[in-house]
């Protein structure tokens, strides 16, 4: 019955809708766009005793608009643009325009433009779309799309769908950009727009949110931040947040780590923060790679619908981690077991071949050096180090002038050593 030109077609009416008035129903013509891009008019019978939009929805159509409907959608076209704008990454623009290319409609027969239509009926049917997931008119008890299942409950305060979702415009600073956290599943947890570029007042604001919000009031957080180093003396010497540094533990991811001198990776390396094990704090890197491809698209946005958009994708993204969650968490745990065997046999042939070497120095020697880089800014090297034996300090101050010595030596061209010798045996 579907053809590529607009045609008469016989009416459509909802067989489970039994009116006990005849006299309250009424035909009204709809056009209607299936999946194909195929458009075609169908008388459409309604009732007074229902909204349009809900007789369109029970015929698997989706209105234009909440009131007074004359173009529907197929829910096929529906879900094939939300696929397309959440995993191919392409605007709702680009597919309503690709449509005619399947239709092949005639010249003289040219298709109507939807794209006007399409956009708000989009974004509302994304919004039914999350509803229906839910399930929470239905279930209330249910977990929504919005929590990570892997994580202790007082975690997932991400907020999603309505609660999230803003249908007012504004005209604040222009967004910058995005700044958020992800639990180490992979799993989306709260966002906030970027409007002076990025500061660390975002990091420490959603920390704080994140603790306070936690109904555990003892439970400690690890996390892992580009620049915790800085985060970590920013908080010190704040009076209003210094208290939040009892809750959490402060790491750098590991591919970031190495950016960074040598106290941030003693201090911050999550090899060497405990209860990282072997996160290695990319998940945000993750999470940017897939969201980088929807910049194009909602620069040109409107506030309200750019928050709508960036709510759908990282739902989106959140449910394509839960489906793979299971596996991702038994294949972490074969390599980490495999890597645990590998570092014991390793460590007790090295220990093994040390004859008299005593394990407990080796906790010595990681406390010595935290603390060390610890108190590096604050507190004299030589009063952690404690003073050189007799001996050692004559043999530095001698060796240090024999190399003197001989470099001038070179510099004279002489080549003859002798000189810094006998020197240096005085």
């Amino acid at each position: 019955m579907f053809v590529d030109v607009k045609l008469k077609t016989p009416k459509l009416k909802n067989p489970l809708h039994h009116c006990e008035f005849p006299e309250l129903e009424y035909l009204k013509p709809v056009l209607i766009t299936d999946e194909k891009g195929f458009q075609h008019e169908y008388p459409v019978m309604f009732c007074r005793c229902k909204s349009e939009a809900c007789t369109l929805v029970e015929l698997g159509l989706w209105p234009a608009t909440p009131t007074k409907p004359v173009m529907a959608f197929t829910f096929g076209l529906m879900e094939l643009v939300e696929k397309m704008f959440l995993v191919a990454k392409v605007s709702v623009q680009q597919c309503c325009a690709s449509l005619p290319g399947f239709s092949k409609f005639p010249i003289a027969h040219r298709p109507i433009e939807i794209y006007r239509n399409m956009l708000d009926a989009f974004e509302e049917f994304r919004h039914f779309r999350f509803d229906l997931r839910a399930l929470k008119d239905i279930c209330p008890e249910r977990d929504g799309e919005n929590i990570c299942p892997a994580c202790p409950k007082d975690c997932n305060n991400f907020l999603a769908g309505n609660a999230l979702r803003s249908n007012q415009r504004f005209a604040g600073l222009d967004e910058t950009g995005i700044f958020g956290r992800a639990c180490r599943h992979e799993f989306p947890k709260a966002f906030v727009n970027l409007k002076h570029g990025e500061r660390i007042s975002y990091a420490v604001w959603l920390i704080n949110d994140m603790v306070s919000k936690a109904k555990e009031k003892n439970m400690s957080y690890n996390v892992l931040y580009d620049i915790s180093c800085i985060l970590h003396r920013h908080l010190q010497n704040s009076a209003e947040f210094s208290d939040i540094l009892a809750h959490i533990n402060l790491a750098i991811p590991i591919f970031h780590v190495y950016g960074h001198k040598a106290q941030c990776q003693i201090m911050y390396s999550p090899r060497r923060v405990e209860g990282c094990g072997l996160t290695d704090g990319e998940v945000m890197e993750r999470l940017w790679s897939y969201l980088r491809g929807f910049a194009s698209i909602t620069k040109e946005m409107s506030p309200s619908r750019r928050i709508d958009a960036l709510t759908d994708c990282l739902l989106h993204y959140g449910r394509q981690s839960k489906s793979k969650l299971g596996e991702r968490l038994k294949r972490r745990m074969v390599r980490a077991m495999e890597l645990q065997k590998t570092a014991i046999e390793t460590f007790n042939e090295m220990v093994n071949s040390i004859p008299g070497f005593d394990i407990a120095q080796i906790d010595t020697w990681l406390n010595d050096e935290k603390e060390y880089f610890s108190h590096k800014n604050t507190v004299n090297e030589g009063q952690l180090v404690g003073p050189l034996e007799e001996w050692k300090e004559k043999y530095f101050v001698k060796l240090q002038r024999y190399y003197c010595l001989r470099d001038e030596s070179v510099l004279q061209g002489s080549g003859d050593y002798s000189v810094a010798e006998e020197t240096c045996n005085k």
